[in-house]
């Protein structure tokens, strides 16, 4: 099973199990600890490949049979990469993750064990004084792979970043330089040849940027990606239009335009690529 449908089957038999129970914010949380460690092991299928078995472990002063959740993600990123469910035994917990094996980026990883009341079974929550019962939490970083192959991958990612920024640039600069010329004389087929042209080639991109996804090729900036892809659908799906809508060729009046937010969009989508590129940092998470 892959590691995101396993990630779904996780999270679906942990919502199924919730008992109900309400978050209480803790003064003095129970203690937790958290160590991980990462093991390379040959890929028998495909020698000189290895595959990261990834153990988080620790103490947790909660009663046997208490479940806990440990995730991990990059540490440039918000979203778990993979995550999976362990039970306390005798004041420790361990949670060996499914061996992750070239689809997965070398790089520093965020590692993060969780308490939560609302995943636990009937009967676990009564064995914990009430005032302790809240989330709980504790997270550390790991490394994984050598800085040269960590150095390797992200160069590659942020090659086709800019490689998909180059393209989105190319598309609305030439739909703008069009668009412009039409202003001194309007020629509706000329318009429309390069309209569709361009929404071509944004579906092109859409399609080339979700099978990129698809491939499991986690990315150290979602938070580039997500704008890239946002923008891209942007200008294919309201961009295109508002500026067809403001040349008129029917005669009737044209609309508020969407054509300000549009390239504002695509602005920051650029400006983020290049930040990134630059190797500048993603903006801070928000604090809970």
């Amino acid at each position: 099973m892959k590691p995101f449908a396993l990630l779904a089957t996780i999270l679906a038999a942990l919502t199924a199990g919730r008992a109900g129970a309400q978050a209480v914010e803790m003064k003095n949380a129970p203690k937790m600890t958290i160590s991980v460690t990462v093991k390379e092991e040959p890929v028998k299928s495909s020698p000189g490949k290895v595959a990261h078995k990834i153990t988080g472990s620790g103490e947790a002063a909660y009663p046997d049979g208490a479940s806990v959740q440990f995730g991990i993600r990059f540490k440039d990123d918000r979203k778990f990469v993979i995550r999976g469910q362990g039970f306390v035994t005798a004041g420790r917990w361990e949670v060996e993750l499914p061996p992750m094996g070239d689809n997965i980026y070398h790089g520093l990883y965020h590692c993060q064990v969780d308490f939560d009341p609302e995943l636990q079974q009937p009967g676990v929550l009564p064995k914990i004084a009430a005032d302790k019962r809240g989330r709980n939490n504790v997270s550390c970083e790991q490394k994984v792979g050598s800085d040269e192959q960590i150095a390797k991958e992200r160069e590659a990612v942020m090659a086709w970043y800019k490689e998909k920024a180059k393209a989105l640039a190319a598309a609305i600069d030439g739909l703008k330089a069009e668009y412009a010329a039409q202003q001194t004389a309007k020629n509706r087929a000329k318009w429309q040849q390069v309209a569709s042209a361009t929404q071509d080639s944004l579906l092109d991109l859409d399609l080339a940027m979700a099978s990129w996804a698809r491939k499991r090729l986690n990315v150290m900036r979602q938070d580039v990606f997500d704008a890239l892809s946002g923008a891209v659908l942007s200008l294919k799906d309201f961009g295109v239009d508002a500026y067809t809508a403001m040349l008129a060729f029917d005669g009737n009046p044209p609309k508020e335009s969407a054509i300000p937010q549009t390239e504002e969009k695509v602005k920051r989508a650029l400006d983020l690529v290049e930040q990134a590129v630059a190797g500048g940092k993603p903006p801070e998470e928000p604090k809970k």
